[in-house]
């Protein structure tokens, strides 16, 4: 049933899958009972987080069948998008990802996230980096219009969806295309240096790192000085008690002195991280980005 299999354990997923509990799974999930729809995207979840469960849910074509119950409630959708997101391993070289793909994933998470309800939305921009595992994702991903979406839900009130969808920023920004992208529209970096301050650490270590990824590219460093950003970066160092929001300052203060203009005016942080790094000694990642900071602010061409 799927009240048993819901409680599985590992030993078991192996029997359920030879005795057909992956099909008979699939199938419950066009059941008229919400219940038993979300006990069986639970259970699937498990199954697929497995390499054999992986397999035999392919074989059944599960990538495409999963998808189109993305029209079901949010609660039902909260958990299909997390067998989606498990499903997008490294197992089996990959094929996760690349059946997902090809069956228009990337496309339904980036309509997910731009209307579902707050648990949806995170659940598909969790599902949504872990396609990143494949380079050519990057560009389908832009390609559909993602970095509006992310742009817009920095704004959002619920934390959680903000850190999320910062994160997936920082991803994008790893290729040049991205960096691209993510300046395209000033809005990106504004709101980034906004939440430079926002109350919750993990919305700042997020947010962090997505303006330390735009601000390798010379227009993000721009953009981050005309909204403000060495007063926003100025004063976490000051104030930051998170190490690794920290960190990020620190790397997105290496990337802005590249600036002339911003270099000249960063040399105010030189005592202040001076004693950041007689406090931080024992924090080595901490300490050599603090360092490096100091170089590169002193540095004269």
């Amino acid at each position: 049933s799927t009240q048993s299999t819901w409680a599985l354990g590992g030993q078991h997923i192996a029997r359920t899958i030879e005795f057909g509990g992956v099909k008979a799974l699939m199938k419950s999930l066009g059941d008229t009972n919400e219940g038993v729809r979300k006990r069986s995207a639970i259970a699937l979840e498990k199954i697929v987080a497995t390499p054999t469960g992986q397999k035999a849910f392919l074989e059944e074509g599960g990538e495409k069948k999963i998808l189109e119950t993305l029209s079901d409630t949010p609660e039902v959708r909260v958990q299909t998008l997390k067998i989606l997101a498990a499903l997008d391993s490294h197992w089996n070289d990959g094929v996760g990802t690349r059946a997902l793909i090809d069956a228009g994933a990337i496309e339904k998470y980036i309509g997910q996230a731009d209307s579902g309800t707050d648990p949806v939305k995170v659940e598909s921009l969790k599902a949504l980096i872990k396609v990143y595992s494949i380079k050519e994702a990057y560009i389908r991903v832009l390609e559909n219009g993602a970095m509006k979406v992310l742009t817009k839900l920095l704004s959002n009130a619920e934390p959680s969806v903000i850190e999320i969808a910062a994160e997936n920023i920082a991803m994008l920004t790893f290729y040049s295309s991205g960096k691209r992208a993510a300046t395209e529209d000033p809005t990106t970096t504004s709101q980034l240096v906004i939440l430079l301050s926002h109350p919750h650490p993990e919305v700042r270590r997020a947010s962090s790192s997505a303006l330390l990824g735009i601000t390798i590219y010379n227009l993000g460093k721009e953009l981050t000085l005309k909204y403000h950003g060495l007063e926003a970066l100025s004063h976490r160092i000051h104030h930051e008690l998170n190490d690794d929001v920290m960190v990020n300052v620190l790397k997105t203060v290496c990337n802005m002195s590249e600036n002339p203009e911003a270099r000249a005016r960063m040399q105010e942080l030189l005592h202040p991280i001076q004693s950041l790094m007689e406090r931080k000694k024992d924090h080595i990642n901490l300490f050599n980005s603090a360092a490096r900071a100091l170089d590169m602010i002193t540095w004269t061409p």
